[in-house]
């Protein structure tokens, strides 16, 4: 299966489109505050 590759660089920044099963074994930290949702109540 031939992939098409999309990357873009911005000044110091370099995008590229990933598959979700590229992303699969990478862990990411979101910080509380840029959460969408509380576990706790106000």
């Amino acid at each position: 299966m031939t992939q098409n590759r999309f990357i873009k660089t911005t000044g110091m920044n370099t995008l590229e489109l990933k598959s979700i099963a590229e992303l699969q074994n990478l862990a990411f930290y979101i910080p509380n505050y840029q959460r969408g949702y509380r576990w706790t109540q106000r």
